[in-house]
């Protein structure tokens, strides 16, 4: 089976963590209006339940764009 050598990263790659947070909060939108309305713990753990994936994502935000070489800095990029 033949690999594909990538010699630098295509757009995708560095979009990935952009869509994932994107499509987090876009899950999340009417619970966060809910939540800025009017803030109460069942709304908050049904935000959780309902919306878990969005949730750990939001979490794993830092991880993803540290994984996908984001939060380097220029410098010691050479």
């Amino acid at each position: 089976m033949n690999k594909v050598i990538r010699n630098g990263p295509y757009l995708l790659d560095r979009l990935t963590p952009f869509l994932l947070l994107a499509f987090a909060f876009w899950d999340l939108r009417v619970e966060v209006r809910l939540l800025l309305d009017n803030f109460t713990i069942t709304s908050l753990v049904y935000a959780f339940r309902h919306h878990a994936l969005a949730i750990i994502v939001l979490i794993s935000t830092p991880s993803i764009f540290k994984h996908y070489g984001l939060l380097e800095s220029r410098i010691t990029r050479r």
